[in-house]
C-alpha cells in the first residue's frame, strides 16, 4: 500500500520529469493530465456544464439510453473498470442498473478529486466494493491504489465465484473483458 506523503512524492517526482522532458524537447509541450488536481477537475467540471461543451450532455444520453443494455450484457457479479473516471457521473447511472455489482475500480489522475467522488459514490452505494486508482494511461509505471481513501466494503452476500469483469474502451463504450 502507498502512503499519501509518497502518493506526493511520486507525483511531484513524474511531474518535474515530465516538465523538463517536454520542455527540452524542439517542440514545447506539457501533458493536459497536469490540468486535473482538485481545482482543476471542479473547473472541467463547470466547463462541461456550459452549452458549448456538448460532449459530457451526449456521453450521459448515450448512458441514459443505454445503460439498461450495458448492465444486461455485463451481468451480474460484474467489476468495473474506469479509466478517467472523473466526478463519476455516469457510473451512477450504470449502477443504478446493474445487478449485484462485485466491485468497481475507478482510474483518474486526481488524488483529491477521485478521493471525494468515491466518498460520495459510497455513500450511495454502500454495498459496493470500490478500490480508487490514481494513474494515466500515458505511463507504463504501476498506477498507485488509494484503497484507504474507499470506505465501502464488499457485499456479505458476494458468491465466491469469479466476477465478470467490464471495463471501458473509449470513455462512453462499456464491453466485457476477457478474463
Amino acid at each position: 500500500m502507498t502512503s499519501a506523503s509518497s502518493t506526493l512524492d511520486l507525483t511531484r517526482a513524474q511531474f518535474m520529469h515530465d516538465v523538463i522532458d517536454g520542455l527540452s524537447r524542439p517542440w514545447k509541450r506539457l501533458s493536459p493530465k497536469y490540468f486535473y488536481d482538485a481545482i482543476g477537475s471542479r473547473l472541467f467540471d463547470r466547463i462541461s456544464e456550459l452549452d458549448e461543451y456538448y460532449l459530457t450532455r451526449s456521453e450521459l444520453a448515450i448512458m441514459d439510453r443505454h445503460a439498461a443494455e450495458i448492465s444486461a450484457r455485463c451481468g451480474p457479479r460484474t467489476l468495473l473498470i474506469e479509466p478517467g473516471a472523473g466526478n463519476l457521473t455516469k457510473i451512477r447511472r450504470l449502477l443504478n442498473h446493474l445487478p449485484d455489482p462485485v466491485g468497481y475500480v475507478p482510474i483518474d489522475v486526481s488524488s483529491e478529486y477521485l478521493r471525494n467522488a468515491v466518498w460520495r459514490l459510497a455513500w450511495d452505494f454502500p454495498r459496493l466494493r470500490i478500490v480508487p486508482v490514481v494513474g494515466d494511461r500515458s505511463r507504463k509505471s504501476p498506477p498507485i491504489v488509494e484503497s484507504s481513501s474507499s470506505p465501502a466494503r464488499p457485499s456479505a452476500t458476494s458468491s465466491p465465484t469469479r466476477p465478470t469483469t467490464c471495463s471501458t474502451t473509449s470513455r462512453n463504450s462499456w464491453v466485457p473483458a476477457a478474463g
